[in-house]
């Protein structure tokens, strides 16, 4: 559903949100947050709640729930001794206290494949990534070295660097798989709506997302629980694959552990910059070699 307060749009289904038409990058909890006190603007929510619906039910403290209501507030540019949007009840909760209009659902800007979406623009992001020519080749001790040193920074089990062609999410580094996985159909990967963002992508608990919970690998062993994941885009702003860490346990990243994650998908994308600059620089050597025997050959005519 989508939804305007003030110059704020606020999209439940594609997770966005604006503000005066730019996006505003919030953590999925905050997002959550906004979702449930504006779904019940109607009535004071408890915190309760709050733990309920948006942690789960775990044991969250009254900072924790402070912070996110003090992020949710910046977003939208609420301050706290103004309460024009979300309104402290003291001893109650809190209510979503803005007007808001609820807006036509957006006409979709991707499109589906077997009932993922997928960018609008794929065949061309497809025809990007292969100018790299990096799919179905080996191993190679660069990519290796950064799946490592992600899965050592975030402290997850699991990190791997993928590339997505039209069918595929295929593995070109794996950390914690074993060495003959490779790829995993297109449809039952967890990354096809990683590559429809340009931010930061976490999820804390895929077991009760509503767009994960289903997956193989979340349903059935290792049960995936926490899954993080940076989108690998080109200069010429396609996203070619990611770079993911996930883990079964209850998991979170800092902020330092989060700029970490995207320095390494930057490096990622500097390694493929310079193989595509290698095989241009072949092409063109290859054509000159050719523009000198075809020169060699009319000169002995």
């Amino acid at each position: 559903m989508r939804y305007r307060f003030n110059d704020i749009e606020f999209d439940t289904a594609s997770m966005e949100l604006r503000a005066a038409g730019a996006e505003v990058s919030i953590e999925p909890q905050v997002f959550d947050l906004l979702r449930y006190l504006i779904e019940n603007r109607n009535r004071v929510v408890t915190r309760d709640e709050l733990i309920s619906s948006v942690w789960n039910g775990r044991i969250v403290s009254e900072t924790t729930i402070s912070a996110r209501i003090n992020a949710l507030r910046r977003a939208v540019g609420d301050g706290g001794s103004n309460q024009g949007v979300i309104k402290t009840v003291p001893r109650r909760g809190y209510r979503f206290v803005a007007d808001v209009q609820r807006l036509p659902d957006a006409i979709s800007s991707v499109r589906l494949y077997k009932g993922i979406e997928i960018p609008a623009d794929d065949k061309e992001r497809v025809a990007s990534l292969k100018s790299y020519d990096i799919l179905d080749t080996d191993p190679e001790e660069e990519f290796d070295n950064i799946t490592a040193l992600a899965a050592q920074i975030s402290g997850c089990q699991f990190a791997y660097i993928s590339f997505c062609d039209e069918t595929r999410f295929w593995l070109k580094s794996t950390f914690g798989y074993p060495s003959t996985f490779r790829e995993r159909p297109r449809e039952l990967s967890m990354c096809p709506s990683t590559i429809l963002q340009t931010k930061l992508y976490i999820i804390e608990n895929m077991r009760v997302h509503p767009r994960y919970k289903d997956l193989p690998s979340v349903k059935n062993p290792p049960h995936t629980r926490f899954y993080c994941a940076m989108p690998l885009i080109n200069p010429e702003g396609h996203a070619l694959g990611t770079i993911c860490v996930w883990d079964p346990g209850q998991m979170s990243l800092d902020d330092h552990q989060q700029d970490c994650i995207r320095c390494l998908a930057r490096q990622v994308m500097t390694l493929l910059e310079m193989r595509r600059r290698i095989i241009d620089l072949q092409q063109r050597h290859d054509e000159l070699l050719d523009l000198v025997s075809r020169m060699k050959s009319l000169l002995q005519a």
